[in-house]
Order: C-alpha cells, then sequence, then structure tokens
C-alpha cells in the first residue's frame, strides 16, 4: 500500500475543533478504524504518543 493510499475523504481533515495531540489522535484512531485501515485504536495511539516523542510532526499550525 502507498501513503497516497491513506488519504481519503473519510480519513482527511481540512478543518476540525480538535485543541490537543490526544484528540488529534483520537480523531485519527476512530476515522482509521471506522475506514478499517487499522483494527487496534489503543495500539495506534500509543504508537502515534511514542512516534511524537522522537520529535513534533506539526507543521506551523497543522500536523503533518
Amino acid at each position: 500500500m502507498k501513503i497516497i493510499d491513506y488519504f481519503t475523504e473519510a480519513t482527511t481533515f481540512l478543518k476540525t475543533s480538535v485543541t490537543d495531540k490526544t484528540e488529534v489522535f483520537a480523531t485519527l484512531a476512530t476515522a482509521l478504524v471506522n475506514n478499517e485501515t487499522v483494527t487496534d485504536s489503543a495500539k495506534l495511539i500509543k504508537a502515534l504518543e511514542k512516534r511524537e516523542t522522537e520529535g513534533p510532526t506539526g507543521v506551523g499550525d497543522g500536523l503533518a
């Protein structure tokens, strides 16, 4: 699977009301579970949190 395959209308959020990383990770995990891209939202959130400790993924006021 190519990275572009993960960018769908259901998993791309241009405007959202999330206010912190916890909400971002939860929103993304829920979307990916609903889209059947992943099966375990808790495991994904843990992996995202671990990755974030290595360096932030934010770009300006957004998220990459």
